[in-house]
């Protein structure tokens, strides 16, 4: 479990710095060695390639703003590189900028991934990118179902890049975005002109990513890397009094401090209020981990059947906005050539 979520670096680390390897099986110790090394070594080289994105794209006139893990390196929140494994680099920039960053990424060795699964209506936007024209229809139907454009791969180093444009998915990013934080900013650890997200916004952003993006608070979603990277920022800052502050969501939130809490076995620095909601959520949670099957066939089907109709309208409407995108798009690429 530890290494399909991607902490089984971290809980190396930590066992080594308490004396409990031996403790365990000689094999399971040399193999999270080696992963413990090698994660260390790749962290190394992406910070090295945060380094050179920085650097190019300030000589674009371009400052990015790095969240998630590699802003959590950047404000040294491990003690330890190897604790937190980077699989992609998640850089934010003004919204008029967006478009210019990914085009300079691009020109500079970066190359989209051919995939097949990839809709045909993105594949229509990013054609239009490349041509630079593209229109407010295809526009405002990609924004609404993306936080960020395709993710750029380099030839000869060790991460991707996502180019964002909201932290959070649509509604919710208008209460939470760059007009949101942007004054509370902190220079990066970097050469040249970059930037990380205050403490307390780097806090509430895992909770969110967590509770909202990867849809945590509607199906009960967890990770252990979240609820270990939040523990390491309530060492510093008090999630409680943080989410309190921020006067929104508070439920969502709050369930968000419990569910990590409960995962990491109740740490005194995780501190969550004992509401009616939270409590339910929680046993919604622990139908998940301890009857995995009926949560899945039974729990959450019925709970996706009261909210069938709904779904259906939504679908449908989304449906309709996608053909409509799709026959501007056509329209317009026929208007170019003739």
């Amino acid at each position: 479990m530890s290494t399909s979520m991607l902490v089984h670096t971290a809980m190396y680390v930590n066992l080594e710095r308490a004396g409990l390897l031996e403790e365990l099986p000689d094999d399971l110790v040399e193999f999270l060695s080696k992963h413990t090394e090698a994660a260390r070594e790749r962290n190394k080289l992406t910070l090295s390639q945060i380094q050179d994105v920085t650097s190019l794209l300030n000589s674009h006139g371009i400052s990015p703003i790095f969240t998630k893990g590699a802003a959590h390196h950047l404000s040294n929140l491990y003690e330890d590189p190897a604790e937190r494994l980077m699989g992609d680099i998640d850089l934010l920039v003004q919204p008029d900028q967006v478009l210019k960053t990914w085009k300079v990424l691009k020109m500079n060795g970066y190359k989209e991934k051919n995939d097949p699964r990839t809709p045909t209506l993105t594949k229509a936007f990013i054609r239009q990118l490349e041509t630079g024209q593209t229109s407010w229809w295809a526009e405002w139907s990609y924004w609404g179902h993306h936080r960020h454009l395709p993710a750029l791969y380099p030839e000869d180093k060790p991460c991707r890049v996502e180019v964002h444009r909201q932290v959070l998915r649509k509604p919710y990013d208008k209460h939470f975005n760059i007009n949101h934080f942007g004054s509370r900013l902190v220079r990066a650890n970097l050469e040249g002109e970059a930037w990380v997200m205050a403490p307390e916004d780097q806090l509430l952003l895992v909770i969110m990513n967590g509770q909202i993006n990867d849809r945590g608070w509607g199906y009960g979603f967890y990770s252990l890397r979240q609820s270990y990277d939040l523990m390491l920022m309530s060492h510093q800052i008090n999630p409680l009094e943080t989410i309190r502050h921020f006067g929104r969501w508070f439920p969502i939130l709050n369930t968000g401090l419990a569910r990590s809490a409960v995962l990491l076995g109740n740490p005194q620095e995780i501190t969550w209020q004992n509401t009616h909601a939270t409590r339910l959520r929680l046993q919604k949670f622990d139908l998940e981990r301890h009857y995995p099957r009926f949560f899945r066939f039974f729990y959450r089907w019925l709970s996706r059947g009261f909210r069938f109709f709904p779904w259906l309208i939504k679908k449908i409407m989304r449906g309709f906005r996608s053909v409509f995108s799709y026959i501007f798009a056509l329209l317009k690429n026929y208007r170019l050539r003739t």
